[in-house]
């Protein structure tokens, strides 16, 4: 009778352990430009020159791409903007203002997600006047039985003294924070262009459920243990979920 006991609770233990482990699929995926500062140095305050940076929007958009609905819009956002495309289990959202970009995207059945933000500008810097530029670019991507994941976020100085910083990542996550000098010294204006960008991109595949006797041949494996386990006291099962 004890014995007939003990198989009974083991069996019971490995559908509650199962439950416990089980996490539903998933993929998440964030990147942001943000913080973003400008400080201008008068290199020769005897030149009577007002240091100044003039900007020229060249080209902005915002936008999010499902691929489980088979829908596609991109819209500008010039200066600012969210969109917020979300639907069941699948999120997208897109901030933007001309200092500050940010996407999220997030499916937790099969399909796809795409957010991104890109932004273009001119800019016209005053003779003998120099321009800091800082920031911090982050991105984030973490799934759990996902098919693709990617994020990634961009400053780029383009010009004779530009450079780009990035951060792209398939998974985990990553900040930067960036400080770049851009100096003009000379008698006449100075062009060039700055260009800040970020992309989300969260996939999901549907996973096949393994064979009917895989699972039989597992369930006996941890009913076993379990049995062993018990009879010499230890621990049945842990009550972690996976770790994502």
């Amino acid at each position: 009778m004890n014995t007939r006991r003990l198989r009974i609770s083991a069996a019971l233990l490995a559908a509650v352990c199962t439950g416990t482990l089980q996490a539903a699929p998933y993929a998440r995926s964030h990147a942001s430009f943000e913080d973003f500062q400008v400080t201008l140095v008068d290199l020769d305050p005897s030149d009577a020159i007002t240091p100044s940076l003039e900007s020229r929007p060249t080209t902005a958009y915002a936008g999010y791409y499902d691929y489980v609905n088979g829908t596609r819009t991109y819209d500008s956002f010039w200066p600012t903007a969210r969109f917020d495309a979300s639907s069941g289990s699948t999120v997208m959202i897109v901030e933007a203002t001309p200092d500050r970009l940010e996407t999220w995207a997030e499916v937790g059945a099969a399909g796809d997600a795409v957010t991104d933000t890109f932004t273009m500008s001119g800019f016209t810097l005053s003779p003998h006047t120099e321009v800091d530029f800082s920031g911090l670019l982050t991105a984030q991507a973490l799934c759990y039985r996902c098919a693709q994941l990617r994020a990634y976020a961009v400053f780029n100085v383009i010009g004779d003294q530009g450079r780009a910083y990035v951060v792209d990542i398939p998974s985990g996550t990553r900040s930067m924070s960036f400080e770049h000098r851009y100096t003009n010294d000379t008698d006449a204006p100075l062009t060039f262009q700055l260009l800040a960008a970020t992309y989300s991109l969260a996939s999901m595949s549907p996973v096949p459920e393994p064979p009917t006797w895989l699972l039989g041949l597992a369930g006996l494996a941890f009913v076993g243990g379990a049995h062993r386990r018990a009879r010499g006291g230890g621990p049945a099962c842990s009550t972690h979920a996976p770790a994502g």
